[in-house]
This record gives structure tokens, sequence and C-alpha cells, in this order.
């Protein structure tokens, strides 16, 4: 524990099942979903590890693609219990190539993200994000990965 707003400073580790709609970076879209992990360092300082699926519906391209974030939060809730933050890291990603293939190819990269999450209870908060994961290395055609996602988030001491 340490100073500033309770819903930032008592319970510190974040656990989350995460849905999104995503735009994968060949320009198709499909829904993924993952799971993550943060701890608060600071009320303005949280880092995230997350870890997310895209079984390739409506035509586009498995991918599984990993991401360490270091989010920087504004330690007063904006309205209410209604947090927000933004934050950047670097991510790791296999993806199908070609298309409805069986031969997954790897590529690195960058994160930006922009969110907010609203506290349900002390232990419960709501998550909602939007980022891209800009690739930068071995990108083949799939640079700009954009998702809008959605968290359930479970809060530990």
């Amino acid at each position: 524990m340490f100073e500033g707003h309770r819903d930032l400073t008592t319970r510190t580790k974040e656990v989350a099942l995460e849905g999104s709609v995503t735009r994968l970076g060949d320009g198709r879209g499909t829904l993924s979903g993952g799971a993550a992990v943060a701890a608060f360092y600071k009320p303005w300082l949280s880092l995230l590890g997350g870890a997310n699926f895209s079984p390739g519906f409506f035509g586009a391209r498995q991918h599984y693609d990993t991401r360490a974030v270091a989010r920087l939060i504004y330690p007063e809730p904006l309205v209410g219990q209604l947090y927000v933050y933004a934050g950047v890291g670097v991510s790791v990603w296999f993806f199908e190539e070609p298309r409805d293939s069986e031969r997954y190819e790897r590529a690195f990269g960058v994160v930006g993200a922009l969110g907010s999450f609203y506290q349900l209870s002390e232990k419960f908060r709501l998550r909602l994000e939007v980022r891209d994961h800009l690739l930068v290395i071995n990108a083949e055609g799939m640079r700009h990965n954009v998702f809008g996602t959605l968290s359930l988030v479970t809060l530990y001491r």
C-alpha cells in the first residue's frame, strides 16, 4: 500500500479477462480474447502483461500476441469512480502467413493504448481500452493492429 486514492492504493494487483473487437493489420476484422495481469507501483503507474488470441473468425488470420505495457493513470477519478490512463509498451506477435495456413510468422512491435476503468466495487472494475500494436520488425502487411477491448477486472492486495 502507498499514499493516494483508495481505489488505486488498497488493492494493487489486477487479473482481467478481456474480449476485443479487432482490426488486424491486413484490414480484416475479427473477435479476440485473452487475459492480463497488472500491478500498481504508484497511484499513477501500473505495469501490465497480457496475452491475446484470435481464432480467425470472419475469414481473418489466427493470431497470438503478448504485450508488456506501462500505464500512466490520472491518479484521481475523472467523474465518480471513472479513471483514465495512457499506456506504452512492447509486443510480440505470431500470425498465420499466409492466411488459412499452418505456418506462423513472428513479429515485434510497440503498443500504444488509451483507456478508462470504472470501479464497480472494492474488488472489481470494468476496463475499456483502445490500443494499436504497431509491428515494426517482420510485419509483412500486418503493420497496425487495432483493438477495442472490454475487460472484467478483479483486484487483489
